[in-house]
């Protein structure tokens, strides 16, 4: 009876001893899983505070960008004819916004009218001439304006050296 009673007080201490080894498993586990997850949700919020920052530095960018392209449509509708500064009714974007789209269509049209032929005003100007660099006459017109090397540039009147040919957006 006594050999019996060692015998379960040494399974019972097994297996106190083997569920202690069992729940410490799990702590480390679980300490290990927290502190991952910890990781992660700093890694995230860095992640987050970069994003913020360089959202930040993007406006700033763009708000000067408009700021310095419009200033004269600014000061047209902050300023009135022998009044002091008035504060405007409108946001400052709603006053800037139809204006920056103004002056990217009168940019848009400037270029691709930079780039018609002067000659035939239908074609887009394809060749370059060396040395002066002007681009101003399509490949048909420069053939007849400009057959040959050493004729003159008909924007500056210099000597051509040499025609390039390049090839734009229409080509």
């Amino acid at each position: 009876m006594w050999r019996q009673e060692v015998k379960a007080k040494e399974l019972a201490i097994a297996q106190v001893q083997e569920e202690l080894r069992l729940k410490k498993e799990v702590t480390v586990n679980i300490n290990r899983k927290r502190d991952a997850l910890h990781q992660k949700m700093e890694i995230n919020c860095q992640r987050s505070k970069d994003d913020i920052q360089r959202l930040e530095q993007e406006i700033s960018r763009l708000q000067l960008s408009l700021d310095s392209s419009n200033l004269h449509q600014l000061q047209d509708a902050f300023f009135t004819v022998g009044l002091e500064h008035t504060r405007p009714e409108r946001s400052t974007f709603q006053i800037m916004l139809p204006a920056l789209n103004e002056a990217l269509e009168y940019s848009e049209e400037e270029i691709i009218c930079d780039r018609v032929c002067w000659s035939c005003r239908e074609n887009e100007a394809s060749i370059v001439f060396l040395p002066c660099a002007h681009q101003v006459l399509c490949a048909t017109c420069s053939e007849y304006l400009c057959r040959d090397v050493g004729g003159e540039c008909p924007c500056c009147r210099d000597p051509i050296a040499q025609l390039i040919r390049v090839y734009g957006t229409g080509s």
